[in-house]
């Protein structure tokens, strides 16, 4: 069946943070965030998963979010297996966060209007600074499970965990799967879905930074719109070697 959408899963780096419209960039963080309706069109046409889709002429689905962990991932495939019919219609794009990320799931959370209904988590990221929004005991269980639970075997559990669940997902929904780490994994994680598992998009960047002599990165560490069109063009290099869509 031909492949008719892309789905992208991850992170910041997969949802596109700091790719903001030229006709914004003048405008400072209390003006405009990159996340508002109006650089959407943007955001979403410009980041790696936008880049590919175009190139094929297919439509975009990003469901990745800031701040997402592995945890927050796997649950956000779940639901689309749970909640779509025609997956094996799809190409699924998987940039793997880092595996020392956590993220509790918030049964109180309100979805709203414009909440995407898997986006049920609090991130562990989001608890790096004090922020009023946040009930205080988010910020004291991140803290006691940082100095109670958290451990490298865990976070090698995680992904292996996170990976061979997005393999088997291929084969349960017949969908098409490319996975890749975004930021490093070192961990000795295999499997047939998986591309450059000793290797992460951050790493192969800050190589191009080098090779290139250009800035694929923005001001807060994210990919700029050099960045993304790095990573799609490798991944559309082996889209075309590995004869997932003509």
């Amino acid at each position: 069946m031909p492949i008719k959408r892309v789905i992208a899963f991850g992170c910041s780096w997969t949802y596109g943070d700091e790719l903001v419209d030229p006709q914004f960039r003048h405008l400072d963080e209390t003006e405009f965030r990159d996340h508002y309706d109006e650089n959407k069109p943007w955001r979403l046409a410009n980041c790696y998963a936008g880049l590919v889709a175009d190139h094929y002429g297919l439509e975009l689905e990003n469901c990745a979010f800031p701040g997402s962990s592995l945890e927050s991932m796997r649950w956000t495939m779940n639901w689309m297996i749970q909640n779509r019919n025609d997956l094996e219609e799809t190409l699924w794009l998987v940039g793997l966060t880092s595996a020392t990320r956590i993220s509790w799931f918030n049964p109180l959370h309100q979805v709203s209007q414009k909440d995407p209904p898997w986006n049920r988590h609090l991130h562990s990221t989001w608890l790096t600074q004090p922020n009023p929004d946040i009930d205080d005991n988010w910020f004291q269980l991140q803290k006691l499970w940082l100095g109670m639970s958290y451990h490298r075997e865990w976070a090698d559990y995680n992904h292996k965990m996170t990976v061979n669940l997005f393999d088997y997902a291929q084969q349960r929904t017949g969908a098409t799967v490319i996975q890749f780490n975004v930021l490093p994994n070192n961990y000795q994680t295999t499997a047939p879905t998986l591309l450059y598992n000793n290797s992460s998009w951050q790493e192969i960047l800050i190589t191009k930074r080098k090779e290139l002599a250009v800035e694929p990165f923005a001001s807060g560490g994210h990919p700029n719109e050099k960045g993304h069109e790095i990573i799609s063009k490798h991944l559309l290099e082996h889209i075309k070697y590995a004869n997932i869509l003509t």
